[in-house]
């Protein structure tokens, strides 16, 4: 869910993330963003939550396309301070982090 967010993001913002189909996992990118440690990341991704209805984005893509939808009305590029702010986090690599992260946790998996 991490890499789909990141991916998402530096091809297309937070907009194009919400719109598609990797949107569907916001929970799960949000959750995973806050185990690896990902604080600022985490935060301007709550940043983003705070446009929708009750800062939840629906799982559903058609239902969140449209609570997208009021909020572009409303504001063209409404997460453009985000995703300005993503493209310059360089402190906090989401790589390393998931990859330490996996290290650390390596008990359990399957080889």
């Amino acid at each position: 869910a991490i890499e789909c967010l990141n991916n998402e993001i530096n091809n297309g913002g937070f907009t194009q993330y919400y719109f598609n189909s990797s949107g569907d996992q916001w929970v799960d990118a949000l959750g995973g963003l806050e185990v690896i440690g990902a604080i600022k990341h985490r935060e301007l991704m709550l940043q983003t939550l705070q446009r929708f209805p009750e800062s939840a984005p629906s799982s559903k893509r058609s239902i969140r396309g449209e609570q997208l939808a009021k909020i572009v009305r409303k504001q063209e590029d409404p997460f453009n301070e985000q995703d300005s702010a993503w493209y310059k986090l360089k402190d906090e690599n989401l790589d390393k982090l998931v990859l330490r992260y996996n290290l650390a946790n390596l008990q359990g998996r399957q080889k």
